[in-house]
């Protein structure tokens, strides 16, 4: 499967290498490297990161890093074991940390999802193996605890590609395995609405093998500003308010007698 998968990954690398790519930006090198499109964040600092799908010491891509007054630098090399190909938007949580994904590398070969600090540490999170995804094309997004929610083209129980989640603890959820009738290849970033259910596109799959736009109700997401268990203080107040509502609706009982 794994040599499957691989064959797969450096297909979809070639056959989406035009679409991914946008403007031009010279790096510290004095070369030209295509961006990849829409993958800008900011930090704490209002600075602004951007990957390049090539170039760097290896030619496996770049992040690099536009301070407010324009100076540019390099902040990550990819060189295969950090991952490679980076692909897919950008996201920064509140605190100004950099999240995003490599098509290929890492301890598997089958991509990546990393962060960066402003303080200039990078990590590797997660390492697909193929089994639970390949090629994370559309990056991820982030809700309110930290947990990271994305799709991979590829991978997965029947190489069609999976929808995850990854917790701030490091804990790894496959939410969907793409089979074909329920799509396949999902390619582009997910959305997700206040309710928590995630949105989709997948490339292929579907009744005609044509792609599908698929729903993920429930996948655990919490939006901006929700508590799903009210924290000790508003405990005290909710039994406060039940306690009023509760006199309320017994005087009222009794004015209707």
């Amino acid at each position: 499967m794994r040599r499957s998968i691989f064959a797969l990954s450096v297909a979809s690398a070639v056959f989406h290498a035009a679409p991914s790519q946008a403007a031009i930006v010279t790096l510290v090198n004095g070369s030209d490297i295509p961006l990849v499109a829409d993958s800008h964040a900011y930090d704490a600092n209002g600075a602004v990161y951007d990957t390049t799908r090539r170039g760097g010491s290896f030619n496996l891509g770049t992040m690099f890093r536009t301070a407010t007054n324009g100076t540019r630098t390099v902040a990550v090399t990819f060189n295969g074991a950090n991952g490679a190909l980076p692909h897919g938007s950008l996201i920064a949580n509140s605190a100004g940390t950099i999240f995003g994904t490599t098509l290929a590398g890492g301890s598997f070969g089958f991509g990546t999802i990393f962060s960066y600090t402003s303080s200039g540490v990078f990590t590797t999170l997660f390492n697909f193996n193929g089994y639970n995804g390949s090629d994370p094309h559309g990056g991820v997004v982030l809700d309110a605890r930290g947990t990271l929610f994305g799709s991979t083209a590829f991978g997965g129980t029947k190489n069609r590609g999976t929808v995850f989640k990854l917790q701030k603890n490091g804990t790894f959820t496959t939410l969907v395995n793409f089979d074909g009738t329920n799509g396949g290849r999902p390619n582009q970033r997910l959305a997700i609405d206040s309710l928590g259910q995630i949105y989709g596109n997948a490339a292929s799959g579907g009744p005609n093998d044509r792609g599908a736009v698929f729903k993920v109700a429930k996948a655990g997401f919490v939006s901006p500003g929700v508590d799903i268990i009210p924290e000790p203080g508003n405990w005290a107040m909710l039994i406060v308010g039940f306690a009023i509502v509760g006199g309320m609706q017994r005087r009222l009982r009794r004015s209707l007698v």
